[in-house]
């Protein structure tokens, strides 16, 4: 049974209203993680893929306590498995943190499969090589 976030991603994906799914994995910041992870990503990332959404790969959540990039790696390569495309962020309110950690994402991508990452300029995709 899908719970209250996983129903609310899947919404928010089906309302065309966004191009980018960014940290559907949030939750993790409070400690919480998925009971049945396996589930929680396939259903999310089924969700992505049927509403034609990027998936970003963000670095900010190296900041923060739980250690670890949005999407968590397994997540990730739930994506990749179903299509979807990827950008990066890092949540940067200074000029100096807006590419932190992009080497990191850049290898976290590749190791999964990916070879190119999306922009997007009112609300169109360019394709960019990684």
């Amino acid at each position: 049974m899908a719970s209250a976030e996983e129903r609310s991603i899947e919404e928010l994906a089906g309302t065309g209203a966004v191009d980018v799914l960014a940290h559907p994995d949030l939750a993790k910041v409070a400690g919480h993680r998925p009971e049945v992870s396996d589930e929680f990503y396939d259903r999310i990332a089924e969700a992505a893929r049927s509403c034609g959404l990027a998936a970003e790969l963000n670095s900010s959540g190296w900041r923060k306590p739980c250690a670890e990039a949005y999407p968590a790696p397994a997540l990730l390569a739930r994506f990749h498995d179903l299509g979807v495309l990827i950008t990066t962020g890092a949540d940067g309110h200074q000029v100096d943190h807006v590419t932190w950690r992009v080497s990191d994402l850049t290898a976290m991508a590749r190791a999964v499969g990916y070879s190119e990452v999306s922009t997007f300029r009112d609300r169109k995709r360019t394709p960019r090589p990684l």
